[in-house]
């Protein structure tokens, strides 16, 4: 029968191999979180670049579809609808 000394002396060899066995593996985690919010980073700029880009063009054809019917409104034709 083990004692309880006995199994206190297990713990802490269990504890220890756990730490050492873990200790890899830690720091990897740091390692992998690192690279994940420089990607969050990346990520947020790039949207926020995309969206500007997306404005950018709305406009541009919202702009064009606005002087087409103008200019066809001026040679006597009617608007054209557009689907989007």
């Amino acid at each position: 029968m083990l004692t309880k000394q006995d199994l206190s002396a297990i713990g802490n060899l269990i504890d220890t191999k756990l730490k050492v066995g873990l200790s890899p593996i830690q720091k990897d985690i740091k390692i992998i979180k690192k690279d994940v919010n420089g990607l969050k980073k990346y990520v947020a700029k790039l949207r926020e670049d995309l969206t500007t880009t997306i404005n950018f063009f709305d406009k541009s054809d919202q702009d064009i579809k606005t002087k087409l019917n103008k200019t066809r409104s001026d040679i006597g034709l009617r608007d054209i609808e557009f689907a989007y």
